[in-house]
């Protein structure tokens, strides 16, 4: 059977969220049955695969590399903001990602039209949206008060660990791909602690889980209307 697409969760503290918590995941796995039908409906996610990722590139691409029967990919992952107005739980859609030196390809495009279709719906659906470049990390403990600095005198409003890789290697598969981000805390007014173990150590909000699981909606419905034109 041929997907039109595949909802890939990045990053181990959405996935989890997304399996409230039953098991973590060292890798991948398929989770259908544990999404709310209040936030997909079946007969519309019956084509739609929904892969669960732990964090990182490397993660992402072991992933990637099991859904070869999908025609395009919608991330839904968490960013570390850095505009001091914005707050966790609001919406980040990433038009560009670049990436530090230890990530492949090292920056990269969501495909235009599926770009189109995620904001059109999340446009109907988040108060609180902005879609702009953000910054892609190898490691957690990359964040330092200099690198944040200069991503944000250069323009970049986020900052994760798989968008950069997902959109480029897409494009090397021939294969459209777009992320919807959740914004998990301001790197400038809040910074959490991080450690390299747990990553940062995230409080999830009940708007942060209702916007994650409304974006796995929005990118399912993205998908399908991009297999259909």
């Amino acid at each position: 059977m041929e997907y039109a697409g595949a909802v890939i969760t990045l990053g181990g503290s959405m996935t989890n969220l997304l399996h409230d918590n039953k098991y973590l995941l060292d890798s991948f796995d398929d989770f259908e049955a544990l999404i709310d039908d209040d936030f997909i409906v079946r007969k519309k996610s019956s084509n739609v695969r929904l892969v669960g990722t732990n964090c990182g590139w490397k993660r992402l691409s072991e992933a990637m590399g099991t859904l070869k029967d999908c025609k395009a990919y919608v991330g839904v992952g968490f960013v570390g903001a850095f505009d001091s107005g914005t707050n966790p739980g609001e919406i980040i859609i990433p038009d560009y990602a670049e990436s530090s030196p230890e990530i492949p390809y090292n920056s990269g495009r969501p495909e235009q039209n599926l770009l189109e279709s995620l904001s059109k719906y999340s446009i109907k659906s988040f108060q609180k949206l902005r879609k702009g470049k953000v910054y892609t990390i190898n490691s957690i403990l990359e964040e330092d008060a200099e690198l944040i600095s200069m991503l944000r005198s250069e323009g970049f409003l986020g900052i994760d660990m798989e968008s950069s890789f997902l959109f480029a290697h897409s494009e090397h598969l021939k294969k459209p791909a777009a992320a919807i981000l959740i914004v998990s805390d301001n790197e400038v007014t809040y910074p959490l602690e991080k450690t390299e173990c747990s990553g940062r150590d995230l409080v999830i909000t009940e708007e942060s889980e209702y916007n994650a699981r409304l974006a796995i909606k929005i990118a399912a419905e993205a998908l399908l209307e991009q297999s259909h034109s």
